[in-house]
This record gives C-alpha cells, structure tokens and sequence, in this order.
C-alpha cells in the first residue's frame, strides 16, 4: 500500500476542448482525489480557465517532440 501523503499527478491530453478539459477540470476540483492535475493545451486562450480550475496549465502540442522535450519536469 502506498504512502497516503504522497501527491499524485494525472496528465490529461487534449486538455484545449471537449472531454479533455471536461476531465481535467473535473479532476482539479475533486478535492477527495487530491490530484495535481497537468493539463496541457495547444491554445493559450484556454490556459487561464484551466489554471482558474485547479489545473497545472501548460501551453503544449503532445505530439511535437519540441514541445515534448522543453515540458516541465
């Protein structure tokens, strides 16, 4: 059994529209689940909603290697 303590991370795709955000959010605002939630989007208009949700927004495209590599760690 793990560490009760420990943080937990999810990275939701697709984070810019649809369920993507729909899940990112959700997840964010489950206080119960306490999740840090990486929410990476390709439009930066959608970065403030997600960061105003809870989420750790990034402005990222998941298949551009570039933008795969410059990704915080």
């Amino acid at each position: 059994m793990g560490d009760r303590n420990s943080s937990k991370a999810v990275l939701i795709s697709g984070c810019s529209s649809g369920i993507g955000r729909a899940t990112a959010v959700h997840l964010a605002q489950a206080p119960e689940d306490g999740l840090d939630v990486w929410a990476p989007t390709r439009k930066k208009e959608a970065l403030e909603e997600l960061e105003a949700a809870g989420c750790h927004a990034i402005e990222l495209d998941v298949i551009v290697e570039r933008d795969i590599q410059s990704a915080p760690r």
